[in-house]
């Protein structure tokens, strides 16, 4: 069997619990995960996958003529089964060049037509929850949200436990802050983040502050670590995804834009704090958890302004955005959150 997905680092990790439930179904079925580097990454020591499949689509991948080699390579591998909870007409016109003979996707995909089976993507449900319905075609209703759940190294761990000695950390009450985004209309204000620590720092139980990221946002955490000042610490150039999901696990909980790391916090099963401008939770990629809090603009005519948020206000405002108030978010927080710290 084959899962293609190479959608986002969250779809990603909204996707193990479906790899999860493949296996389970079909124990004795050898699981093959189609995905980008970042992917890998994401789901590296996954014990539900047999056999990683690099795509670069963006990379070394790119164009007609290696996604004919990839459908060539899927091709000696015999798969019967591939299921696509990535909707894009590439996956879907892979798989059918691959062969396979039971192809698995969402009637609205835009590679449908290379599809054998299509159910409905049910937009209402959470994207985890989506992603599930792909086994209805064999008469399996999933109903209960599923937690990610991602696979640390050793190395890993030990980068995350060398984090916290280097900074004496063992211990405290630590709260992450995950301020970076491919979307730029998806990020809180800089200069907010950094008031949002100074609230924590100063007038909480809180006793740290890390601020976690890809490396391309290490200059951005370092500004609002800066900002910030004593007991706020970057990191984002230290390790991996799976090293930041390591260091996850001490948090007491992570403030985060509409993007990845809160769903790397929900693998961690730490509460998330997220705040939503150009998105809404309805589009199903709120983090799952019982004790997640969301912040949004409520009454804003424009919101939402587009799927993934986008690179710049359309209106030129940023009101969904620049109306949250840390203050705001600080008494959400030191109402559901520090009370029990």
């Amino acid at each position: 069997m084959l899962i293609v997905q190479t959608a986002f680092l969250g779809d990603q990790i909204l996707t193990t619990p479906f790899i999860r439930a493949v296996k389970r179904i079909f124990p004795d079925s050898l699981l093959a995960y189609l995905t980008t580097p970042v992917g890998a990454e994401a789901v590296a020591n996954n014990p539900n996958i047999d056999e990683y499949i690099i795509f670069d689509k963006h990379g070394r991948d790119k164009g007609i003529t290696s996604l004919f080699s990839i459908a060539k390579q899927l091709r000696k591998k015999k798969f019967n089964t591939a299921f696509l909870p990535h909707r894009s007409f590439r996956s879907g016109l892979l798989v059918y060049l691959a062969g396979i003979p039971e192809r698995i996707g969402y009637k609205s995909a835009a590679g449908s037509i290379f599809y054998t089976k299509r159910v409905t993507r049910d937009t209402r449900k959470n994207e985890a929850l989506r992603i599930m319905q792909l086994l209805t075609v064999f008469g399996l209703e999933m109903d209960n949200l599923p937690l990610p759940e991602l696979f640390p190294s050793d190395k890993d761990i030990s980068i995350a436990q060398n984090f916290i000695q280097t900074y004496s950390l063992s211990g405290k009450r630590i709260v992450g802050f995950a301020p970076g985004s491919v979307w730029r209309t998806k990020r809180y204000p800089e200069k907010s983040y950094v008031e949002l620590g100074r609230l924590l720092i100063g007038s909480s139980p809180v006793d740290a502050l890390v601020i976690v990221g890809g490396e391309q946002d290490y200059s951005l955490c370092k500004r609002i670590a800066s900002g910030i000042g004593k007991n706020a610490f970057v990191f984002a150039k230290a390790g991996s995804i799976l090293a930041t999901f390591a260091l996850m696990k001490n948090f007491v909980f992570l403030v985060s834009n509409d993007s990845a790391p809160g769903h790397i916090a929900s693998a961690a099963g730490i509460p998330v704090v997220s705040i939503f401008g150009p998105t809404v939770p309805e589009f199903g990629f709120a983090p799952i958890g019982e004790k997640n809090i969301v912040v949004q603009a409520e009454d804003l005519p424009c919101r939402p302004c587009a799927p993934h948020g986008g690179m710049h206000c359309p209106k030129g405002h940023f009101l969904c955005m620049n109306s949250i108030t840390p203050e705001k978010i600080f008494y959400l927080i030191e109402k559901n959150l520090l009370k029990n710290l």
